[in-house]
């Protein structure tokens, strides 16, 4: 055999192995010791597998979802479910607004992409499994490297929203104060396509805590807006969660209501968040992102 004939079939059977290739497309989401919250992202395993069904992809043989912490199916668990499949590659996806702490540190740390010993121990404290694997895991982006997040705002906000020109609008959202860059820069991006988008001529956003901080964080920014329209609409910018419900738990209704006593002005709650009902657009975008990774 010559050296040219030895060539081609070394090509020959790279290319059969890869070709059965076993893939797996892995959704990652925080998870929350609420079963209400995790069922819009667990639900995106099968919306994402359908998308790929629809667009005629069969490279990926398996698609999982996990949660990162509080709750199961955790990372740990479906990667050995993947093992026991016998995948040999895994693209992640993680459903997160913007980069953070968790798709930097935590996500990495937990997947062995990192080591970090002090993001550990936090880990370890949480009761966070390790994932030991040897499948190769490739991370991909954030929701803020997309147009998702304005995309499903817009939607919400137009099922909240009678006439823009007599209304404010305020966006709210958790943010990160180590990764604030970006999450002003997303933040502004969705106030900013809203309001054109909509016609609105009065805007805001705020980063809200969560817990007591709630209402010290949004509670000014609504006072403000009730100097210029008599009808403020909060739309927040949260995976599975709505405004309406965290205002209720944290005490942000009552504080409004105290506040605007005898100023005749609306405060209209956003129940909804990214999910359930924008999960057409972001099964979509997962499956973008996983193309892109396919064709690299």
């Amino acid at each position: 055999m010559n050296t040219k004939t030895r060539l081609l079939t070394t090509l020959f059977l790279c290319v059969s192995i890869f070709c059965q290739a076993k893939k797996a497309l892995l959704v990652i989401a925080h998870g929350s010791p609420n079963p209400t919250w995790n069922k819009p992202a667990l639900d995106l395993e099968s919306r994402v597998s359908d998308t790929l069904k629809a667009r005629g992809i069969k490279d990926f043989a398996i698609v999982r979802t996990a949660l990162m912490e509080y709750t199961h199916p955790n990372i740990s668990e479906v990667v050995k479910d993947l093992e026991r499949e016998q995948v040999d590659t895994i693209f992640a996806m993680p459903i997160f607004i913007c980069p953070s702490s968790h798709t930097e540190e935590d996500i990495p740390n937990l997947l062995g992409h990192k080591y970090n010993s002090y993001i550990r121990e936090g880990l370890v404290e949480e009761h966070a499994e390790f994932v030991k694997t040897r499948i190769p895991i490739t991370m991909g982006p954030t929701f803020m490297f997309s147009d998702v997040c304005e995309k499903i705002t817009l939607h919400n906000v137009q099922q909240l929203s009678k006439n823009p020109k007599d209304e404010a609008l305020i966006i709210l959202a958790h943010g990160d104060e180590a990764y604030m860059p970006f999450w002003k820069e997303l933040i502004e991006s969705i106030d900013s396509k809203v309001r054109r988008g909509m016609g609105f001529d009065y805007s805001n956003h705020a980063f809200v805590e969560m817990g007591q901080e709630f209402v010290k964080d949004a509670l000014p920014i609504i006072k403000e807006a009730a100097k210029h329209k008599k009808r403020i609409i909060l739309q927040g910018v949260y995976l599975t969660s709505g405004i309406k419900g965290m205002a209720q738990r944290f005490g942000l209704i009552k504080a409004v209501d105290e506040a605007l006593a005898g100023q005749n002005v609306e405060v209209v709650y956003g129940d909804k968040g990214l999910l359930p009902d924008g999960a057409g657009e972001v099964s979509g975008w997962i499956v973008d992102c996983a193309q892109q990774w396919l064709d690299r």
